[in-house]
């Protein structure tokens, strides 16, 4: 239940975490949580981190994922909604501290309507897929819609290790 007694888990933040608090927040940072994820197959209604959604997190957070396996499109990759040139929508949070209750949520559960996403898409916006060997990472605010998929029957799962992330 406690990360912190994984060796190889707290090896990667202990080399992480110098570089994150130099080059990103320039200060210490903590890792708040850290959620291990493999992406099963699962063939009911999607629910949960299968939905586009946003983690409506602190402006101050940030979530540092790598990817434990090769993962691709058929695998279970995490996809995010991002535009022309690059440019990733963030949403804002009325969220003011990670202790504090959720009062004001622009999006019931953080769950993004498809009209928005439509509209989105209208735009010009698209969904990104982060595929890539082992040690594929990627650094980003939380606030950005994002979602887990379902891998293919056959294929192996995404398994990936996310560090939730705080000055």
């Amino acid at each position: 239940n406690e990360w912190r007694d994984i060796d190889e888990v707290t090896e990667l933040a202990d080399f992480i975490m110098p570089q994150i608090e130099q080059n990103v927040f320039h200060c210490n940072a903590q890792i708040e949580f850290l959620l291990p994820y493999r992406n099963n197959f699962y063939e009911g209604d999607l629910s949960a981190s299968w939905l586009w959604h946003y983690d409506d997190c602190p402006k101050e957070f940030i979530k540092f994922a790598v990817y434990l396996n090769e993962t691709n499109e058929d695998s279970g990759c995490f996809q995010y909604v991002t535009g022309p040139g690059h440019s990733t929508p963030v949403l804002p949070t009325f969220r003011e501290a990670p202790d504090k209750p959720i009062t004001k949520q622009l999006f019931a559960g953080s769950r993004i309507p498809s009209e928005v996403l439509q509209s989105l898409h209208e735009q010009g916006a698209f969904a990104a897929s982060l595929v890539g060997p082992r040690g594929t990472h990627v650094l980003f605010t939380p606030n950005v819609i994002h979602r887990a998929t379902s891998p293919k029957p056959d294929t192996t799962p995404r398994e990936a290790i996310f560090f939730f992330i705080r000055p």
